[in-house]
């Protein structure tokens, strides 16, 4: 199947590359891009996100749109103090995050479409 990655910066891009390859992980396409500027062209399965929860609540409405239902989405780098904020955006997006773990000052949660 194939896997879609996204990086604004241009070195996670290389990096990112280099351990598909190294890996032999087929079908993995990684383009340098920016999130905010981003449009999903179609539904995944799987949506993974470990971004700043400033530009993580500034792009749900996207994230939305790229799940389908039964899509499963995964967020990873929230700071705890940013954890209630950054989940009522989400909620507002029409998300819903029911396996919330949080480790030291790190928030990560699993979730999808609300309702879903």
């Amino acid at each position: 199947e194939a896997c879609e990655a996204l990086d604004y910066d241009a070195n996670g891009v290389w990096v990112t590359r280099h351990k598909a390859e190294r890996n032999d992980a087929r079908g993995v396409t990684v383009q340098e891009a920016d999130l905010l500027e981003w449009t999903a062209e179609r539904q995944y399965e799987v949506v993974a996100a470990n971004l700043f929860a400033d530009v993580l609540q500034q792009s749900f409405s996207k994230i939305r749109k790229a799940l389908g239902p039964g899509s499963c989405l995964i967020l990873s780098g929230v700071l705890r103090e940013q954890w209630e904020e950054t989940h009522a955006v989400a909620v507002a997006a029409g998300l819903e995050l029911g396996d919330v773990k949080k480790k030291g000052k790190w928030v990560s949660a699993r979730g999808g479409l609300a309702g879903k």
